[in-house]
């Protein structure tokens, strides 16, 4: 009797979420103050390199971290969510589309991936 193929894996979706705002306002003067710049091309090239060896099916996505970006990644269902960007314990810096760090609590971030 043949042999039964078997359903193909489903494809891995991976969304890389990169945040490089210039500047943020945190800080207790509230002045404005410029960011140390990451070298995101870099993380990207190196982790598409490494990617491309995997042995699963895998879809690949570089988004610029916003709140509108990630809301639509969570709504659309990727299988992996990688982010890339500034941060501390109590918040992620996404970018505000003109510049300047979003920073996400916790929370702010809990709410934005559950609407």
């Amino acid at each position: 009797e043949p042999a039964v193929p078997s359903p193909p894996e489903p494809r891995l979706h991976l969304t890389m979420l990169q945040a490089a705002p210039l500047v943020t306002s945190r800080g207790s003067d509230g002045a404005v103050h410029p960011l140390p710049q990451l070298n995101l091309l870099s993380e990207r090239e190196k982790l598409s390199e490494m990617l491309s060896h995997a042995s699963k099916a895998l879809d690949i996505a570089f988004e610029i971290a916003t709140t509108d970006n990630l809301r639509r990644v969570c709504t659309t269902g990727a299988t992996v969510l990688h982010y890339s960007g500034h941060g501390e314990e109590s918040y992620l810096s996404f970018e505000d589309g003109s510049g300047a760090s979003h920073e996400l609590t916790p929370q702010l971030l809990a709410s934005t991936c559950a609407a």
